[in-house]
């Protein structure tokens, strides 16, 4: 985890893996996880019925799941 008074260096952690759609975790606020992610090709549309992208463990393809769902919670 990052130290809370750290700032963030986003090359650096972009330059820390390949994965496209997949999102890291780069900072956390109480249940709100900041994550980037790397992107390529079409965007997997989808919901979330009781929020938005922010929360600790929401998925990250929502109800649409699939090939493209990645694993929680990895940190970089």
């Amino acid at each position: 985890m990052t130290d809370r008074n750290q700032a963030i260096n986003f090359e650096d952690k972009l330059s820390r893996f390949t994965d496209r759609w997949a999102p890291k975790i780069v900072a956390q606020m109480n249940d709100y996880q900041f994550k980037l992610v790397k992107i390529q090709g079409e965007f997997v549309w989808h919901r979330h019925a009781d929020t938005d992208e922010e929360p600790c463990g929401v998925v990250n393809t929502g109800n649409a799941g699939g090939d493209m769902t990645a694993a929680n919670d990895i940190w970089i």
